[in-house]
């Protein structure tokens, strides 16, 4: 195996071939014209209408134009492809062309006449409401549009995705698509920060008044990191590219048992020049989260030895900022380079309590442990991006980003035990936690796409990461009332680097009906890690090193113009976290220890399907999956204590079929229906025996939009998911019922919307874990049923601008990070 230093000198040779002897045919450019007019009788030239082509393949936005006073306009510079075009104007309904195929030598294209149909003053108010559906299904993602559901006012990312089709999320906040977990979460194709306990925190505490759309891609492509079994959920925030000086400022205010407030303020200026924003958010959540386990001790005959029974609630306060400004300075009409940073400060104190009840085999009480815990934990994330974006003509595309980010935690514990038998205190300890984290992440990626005469595309590209991480755990434990003294036993430091070389070649064509792609991605990682010794632990150190390759292919064929059919298949993989593989102990209470494990390997999916379109309305797709080396949370026993870890335990197969429908009942109700039918199957070995788990699973959702006239608007929505079980987990069903509603005011400037979350308080987990001679089961509970009242105001120009597309270079190292 070659060692760092000469893999990345092949590394920059290869990218020397892509970037620097690039191929020289290349498409011409073609110059579209048009010329848009009202509809009827007079059909009098419109003027100041936005006219604006995006390529088919990916939706990528090519090229904008306005019609002028004559109603005329321009699209200069457009390369051979397919595109669609999409013509607006306020007060007209507006115009789409979904077929649009330039062809290579055609050096001039005029269009047939563009008629627009004026709106009258209701159904103005209407295609504002409605313009956008909840649900889109694009050629290589499933689009879920926020704003466009009353219900998702008030709510946080981790509810959105509970309503997104195909996703689900578990009492722990663990992300699953299509019945995966392993899903690799994105912002603005930017690093999530963070993933486990961490990246719960942080959906959690992001409201909704922040994002534009969620983009589910179920196969993501050689361009994006192959990290993430399951696919990729890739979280759009609001940006405004509005010329001028504009924005919004959104206030908002929530009340479950617990009140809370979600804020926001975006504010942006562009000119011909540069472009600058700034998007602040600030928050507080209030809240619950209720656990009842009940554990029962058996024999090996299955003979009841002892019960367990432990009933927790902790309440919380989370206090959010998030700031995030930058700016594109546009040197020329082709080359623009970029700067933003980032800032997340949350702080969430909170209070637990719990009692640990002991019971003999016939349920009589033998003795009672109390816990009382106070913690505070604060984060601080903070991230810096240069980007770069060249056009070297038509069809040459060159885009670099460098990013340097730094996340640091700090978690202080403080808990408090006390046991009672027949009434009477035995035992007295108290224990005192400090767990901080740093983590450092840096990144370079760059990217060259060109298309060539033929209509053939080539996008190649390159990405070296670096992460560093910091976990420390110093425990102190003082018994009755005696000094604390340093606890070696639960105290840790782990020390990690990472570092992970890709690079990736994909090629795609349209050739007729057809729709061809296939790429291939190189991945070579290398890691280390020290645990540091103390005075009872010697050091432990393991390093490990890998190369993969990840192929890509997708084949779609457009049977007409309302039909098409596409196959694809991919193969992902799956790291375990940073935190994963520290083999050490982390005290959650006096009964409950969490592990690391650092044999834990890699695991590799190879997702296959078939999906099949219907005017963009109804989309079917059969799936299957298979897992190998799937790594999954394993629960193991030692007296009365419960120890659970991550652990490879074997095979995961997953068979699933989706269906996605939008339906209009006129001009004022939209219905979209989604189901998910999976078969799920685990085979492999935990705890000293061999494992083997089925289950048929089901998800089905529903989301009801009324365009009510006159600005009002409604919302009814719901979902359920059926019983599911996973290793040694099993979970009975749950579902949520939502109600809202919304009004324009103010000349459409202005937004108020009130809505009721969870009116049925259904969000309620029951479930069971099986493991050695324990069988544990749990109620969970939270402060889910919710009544939001928000007012958002919209200020400033409203002329479209092209948008660029910002890309990062750490897409699959911070979700690692818990």
């Amino acid at each position: 195996m070659m060692n760092g230093n000469a893999f990345v000198k092949t590394l920059f040779s290869i990218a020397f071939i892509f970037f620097v002897v690039p191929c020289t045919t290349y498409a011409q450019d073609a110059v579209i014209r048009g010329v848009i007019r009202e509809a009827g009788n007079q059909a009098g030239p419109i003027a100041g209408a936005s006219v604006s082509i995006t390529r088919k393949i990916d939706s990528v936005l090519v090229k904008t134009a306005v019609s002028d006073k004559e109603g005329k306009f321009e699209l200069i510079g457009v390369p051979p492809g397919n595109y669609r075009l999409t013509a607006y104007v306020i007060g007209f309904n507006p115009y789409t062309l979904n077929a649009l195929l330039v062809s290579a030598g055609n050096s001039a294209l005029q269009l047939e006449e563009i008629r627009l149909v004026a709106n009258t003053k209701d159904l103005k108010e209407i295609a504002v409401i409605g313009q956008k559906a909840f649900i889109e299904q694009q050629t290589d993602k499933l689009v879920v549009n926020v704003d466009a559901s009353v219900t998702n006012v008030g709510s946080n990312v981790l509810e959105i995705l509970q309503k997104s089709p195909g996703v689900a999320v578990d009492k722990d906040g663990n992300i699953s698509l299509r019945g995966k977990q392993g899903v690799t979460v994105m912002i603005d194709g930017k690093p999530s920060y963070l993933s486990g306990a961490d990246l719960t925190k942080l959906l959690s505490n992001m409201n909704a008044s922040q994002l534009s759309q969620l983009e589910i891609i179920a196969n993501p492509g050689a361009r994006f990191d192959a990290a993430g079994n399951a696919g990729i959920i890739n979280i759009k925030t609001k940006k405004n590219t509005a010329a001028g000086f504009n924005g919004s400022v959104t206030l908002g205010y929530g009340q479950g048992s617990y009140w809370r407030t979600d804020n926001a303020l975006s504010l942006n200026y562009r000119n011909r020049k540069i472009n600058t924003f700034l998007n602040y958010n600030y928050g507080i959540r209030n809240g619950f989260t209720e656990l009842n386990i009940k554990r029962r001790f058996f024999e090996s005959e299955g003979k009841t030895t002892g019960l367990y029974d432990q009933p927790s609630r902790m309440t919380f306060r989370s206090t959010l900022h998030n700031l995030k400004v930058g700016m594109d300075y546009f040197v020329s009409a082709r080359t623009t380079i970029g700067f933003a940073a980032t800032g997340r400060i949350q702080v969430m104190p909170s209070d637990n309590a719990s009692d640990a009840h002991f019971l003999d085999r016939k349920g009589v009480l033998d003795s009672i442990v109390q816990t009382r815990a106070n913690t505070k934990s604060e984060l601080k994330n903070a991230g810096v991006n240069l980007n770069l974006s060249h056009q070297f003509d038509s069809a040459k595309i060159l885009t670099a980003d460098i990013d340097y980010l730094r996340y640091h935690s700090t978690n202080h514990q403080f808990f408090t035990n006390s046991s009672f038998a027949a009434g009477t205190q035995t035992a007295k300890e108290a224990v005192q936690g400090d767990l901080p984290v740093k983590i450092d992440v840096y990144s370079l990626k760059a990217d060259y796409t060109q298309t060539f005469r033929n209509l053939l595309k080539m996008e190649s590209g390159l990405k070296i990461s670096q992460v560093k991480t910091n976990n420390l755990a110093g425990y102190l434990r003082r018994m009755a009332d005696d000094p604390f003294l340093p606890d070696y036993g639960i105290s840790n430091n782990f020390l990690y680097e990472e570092n992970i070389n890709a690079l990736y070649l994909n090629f795609a064509r349209e050739v007729k009906q057809w729709t061809l792609q296939a790429g291939l991605r190189f991945e070579n990682t290398n890691y280390k890690g020290h645990q540091l010794g103390n005075p009872e632990r010697t050091d432990t150190t393991f390093t490990r090193h890998y190369n993969n390759l990840f192929p890509n292919v997708f084949v779609g064929y457009k049977i007409d113009s309302l039909n098409e059919i596409s196959f694809s298949y991919g193969r992902r993989i799956d790291r375990p976290a940073y935190r994963t593989l520290n083999p050490f102990l982390y005290y959650v209470n006096k009964y409950t220890y969490e592990v690391g494990n650092p044999l834990l390997l890699p695991q590799y999916t190879n997702n296959f399907s078939v999906s099949y379109g219907h005017n963009g309305k109804f989309t079917a797709t059969a799936s299957y999956a298979a897992t190998s080396n799937y790594f999954a949370v394993v629960f193991r026993s030692r007296n009365k204590e419960s120890i659970y870890t991550q652990d490879n335990l074997g095979k995961l197969q997953t068979i699933g079929l989706s269906l996605n429908q939008a339906l209009s009942v006129g001009k004022w109700w939209t219905i979209n229906l989604n189901a998910d039918l999976l078969y799920k199957k685990v085979t492999g070995f935990v705890n000293g025996a061999d494992l083997e788990t089925s289950a048929y699973t089901a998800r089905i959702g529903a989301s009801n939009q009324f365009a009510i006239g006159k600005g009002w608007a409604a919302e009814l929505s719901g979902y359920y998911n059926s019983k599911d079980v996973d290793g040694q987990y099993t979970t009975k069903g749950f579902g949520q019922a939502d109600i809202g509603i919304s009004k324009l005011v103010w000349n459409n400037k202005g937004t108020f919307r009130l809505n009721a979350r969870d009116i049925f308080y259904s969000q309620i987990i029951y479930g069971t874990i099986l493991y050695n001679n324990v069988e544990e089961s749990y109620v969970q509970s939270a402060d889910t049923r919710v009544v939001n009242l928000s007012f958002t105001y919209r200020f400033g120009k409203k002329l479209n601008a092209p948008a660029r597309n910002k890309g990062n270079s750490t897409e699959q190292e911070q979700r690692r990070i818990n």
